[in-house]
């Protein structure tokens, strides 16, 4: 839904935008979209960024390159692989990421963990993680 978002702000094609439930699930995703780089807020509206009408001209390929590379740049994610590897710790569950979460920011340890589910989510959408068992991922 957040590059569904993205495409609807870019096209400003209000029908290609997904249908939210409430206001704040509308927000999470413009959000989202803007951490990502797809969106910037120009006077309280969002607007297409250079990235984001690069995205909505790609090919299905291209869109995941893009994709996979606006996640690789969000500070967060860097640190997060960056520890992996320096840790030579490859499989993480919910609670590792939370933890590490939770000392890189000022986030409480629900919100952190949290904040752990999506980036999981994230990392598993463009293949940097890979679900391993019920609650472990490898990334």
């Amino acid at each position: 839904m957040v590059t569904q978002t993205a495409i609807a702000v870019i096209t400003k094609k209000k029908q290609a935008a997904p249908k939210f439930t409430t206001g704040r699930q509308k927000h999470y995703y413009q959000a989202a979209a803007e951490i990502l780089g797809l969106v910037h807020r120009v006077e309280g509206e969002y607007r297409p960024s250079e990235l984001g009408k690069k995205y909505a001209d790609a090919s299905s390929d291209e869109k995941e390159k893009i994709l996979s590379n606006a996640v690789l740049e969000i500070p967060i994610f860097k640190k997060l692989l960056e520890h992996a590897r320096e840790q030579n710790k490859r499989n993480w569950n919910l609670d590792d990421i939370g933890d590490f979460v939770q000392r890189q920011t000022d986030l409480s340890k629900t919100t952190a963990r949290r904040r752990a589910q999506v980036m999981t989510s994230w990392l598993m959408r463009v293949g940097h993680a890979k679900k391993k068992g019920a609650a472990t991922i490898t990334l």
